[in-house]
């Protein structure tokens, strides 16, 4: 073997061994990282939404509309009421009346009202105050005469009730009725 052959191979046998060792160093840095870190944990969290229905959100008297019965509402550009079985209604469909509850007590009361026929809308339960209040009711369109009830809670002698009579032909509407609350 000549002498320049030697060198050769042992150029390579060094350059070899260079490689190897960067590479044995390269190899330790990363396990240093792999290995010498802490590892974290992370929790996997499943969060499940469960969507109410429109029912369930709305605490109205009818969800189609997101309105109560008796509060106004709009239809087809003219202002009317919610009835009771969630329609708008409006005056042209209907016939108006007002009862005038008259209060006689020194403090507010609540007053239940029922008609006959049914109301098509209006306030079922109202809170009178001591000075009165005037209430709109919308009764089927050709009514020509109505009863209307109210009833309220006496301290002496329970619940009673004042019923007012009321008739105009062809029609009642427009009326103005007035109850009285007093315990006699």
């Amino acid at each position: 073997m000549s002498w320049s052959h030697f060198l050769n191979t042992m150029s390579r046998y060094i350059l070899m061994i260079r490689f190897s060792a960067t590479l044995i160093c390269f190899l330790i840095a990363c396990s240093a990282c792999l290995f010498g870190c802490k590892k974290e944990t992370f929790d996997d969290t499943v969060t499940e939404i469960e969507t109410p229905s429109p029912e369930s959100i709305a605490s109205v008297d009818c969800p189609t509309l997101m309105l109560n019965a008796g509060e106004a509402c709009d239809f087809e550009g003219e202002e009317g009421m919610v009835s009771p079985d969630c329609e708008c209604i409006t005056q042209d469909s209907v016939d108006l009346m007002t009862l005038e509850i008259i209060n006689n007590f020194a403090n507010e009361v609540m007053v239940t009202v029922e008609t006959d026929p049914p109301f098509l809308a209006g306030p079922t339960y109202v809170v009178v105050p001591a000075s009165g209040i005037t209430v709109s009711y919308y009764l089927p369109d050709g009514t020509n005469e109505f009863t209307s009830s109210a009833y309220f809670a006496c301290p002496n002698s329970g619940v009673t009730h004042d019923v007012e009579f009321y008739s105009n032909s062809p029609s009642v509407d427009g009326a103005i009725v007035q109850v009285y609350v007093d315990c006699l």
